[in-house]
């Protein structure tokens, strides 16, 4: 799915109400009979972000900049198995901080897409 801020035409900073009324004003462009897929785009970019607490699942499991290349680094080759590797607790745990570190910096580059 697109990023529902753009789809909303909304910043990342937008508050509830920008952010309803912006939902609002698409939906008058878009009726359901005119263009029932754009339609169900808006809805879904919509409870996607529609308070501070969607927004927050939003930024925390769709970072869009952990990329397989950052995870790799933390993945170590089973020295047993050159084609499986192995990946333990601590492992999981650094990335999951990284993903929450990078969704909740308003710098970021997820924040600013």
């Amino acid at each position: 799915m697109l990023n529902p801020y753009q789809i909303l035409g909304v910043t990342e900073s937008a508050s509830d109400e920008e952010i309803r009324t912006a939902y609002l004003t698409q939906l008058r462009k878009n009726p359901s009979d005119s263009n029932q897929q754009q339609f169900q785009q808006i809805q879904q970019a919509y409870d996607q972000i529609k308070d501070s607490d969607t927004r927050l699942r939003y930024r925390l499991f769709h970072v869009e900049t952990i990329t397989s290349e950052i995870i790799a680094q933390f993945i170590q080759p089973d020295p047993d198995d050159h084609r499986n590797r192995r990946v333990d607790l601590q492992t999981l745990q650094d990335v999951f901080k990284m993903v929450v570190a990078q969704a909740s910096s308003p710098t970021s580059p997820a924040n600013n897409q």
